[in-house]
């Protein structure tokens, strides 16, 4: 529970994404150009990296339900599911991609993800998984070609 600084209780009322599905095949392009980015940028530190580094902490509890005791207890009901879930999406993507491009987003946000489709977030997460795969086979590549 939050309260003002007359000490009344207050709530938050989230604004209403504007995202449509029209509008979300566009910004998948945005989003996809995100997990291709090795810039740093140089922008405030987003929210995005405590959702991986809480979906980290999740993930080690396997998400069990003493898991969602824990947050449940510190948040309010609305607050937990808009929590657990967007740890799981930015855990689940950025786990596949690599928690270092969270560094250099510019498009993607947690509330950008949990409007996603769940066919737009796999896209996502398969390309994820797809640019990582090509750095790890570059990385190897160099590795070997400098053992020789």
């Amino acid at each position: 529970m939050c309260y003002n600084y007359e000490g009344e209780p207050v709530s938050f009322l989230f604004s209403q994404d504007i995202t449509t599905d029209p509008l979300e095949d566009a910004r998948m392009l945005l989003y996809l150009e995100d997990l291709k980015r090795t810039d740093i940028s140089t922008r405030p530190f987003e929210k995005c990296m405590y959702y991986y580094l809480l979906g980290e902490r999740l993930e080690a509890q396997f998400w069990s339900l003493n898991a969602k005791k824990i947050i449940r207890i510190k948040f309010s009901d609305s607050a937990y599911r808009y929590t657990w879930n967007a740890a799981s999406h930015v855990y689940k993507l950025y786990h596949a991609r690599g928690i270092y491009n969270l560094l250099t987003v510019q498009n993607i946000t947690a509330n950008a993800l949990l409007r996603l489709s769940n066919k737009n977030f796999e896209v996502l997460v398969e390309e994820a998984k797809s640019i990582r795969a090509v750095e790890i086979n570059d990385i190897l590549e160099f590795h070997a070609e400098s053992v020789v």
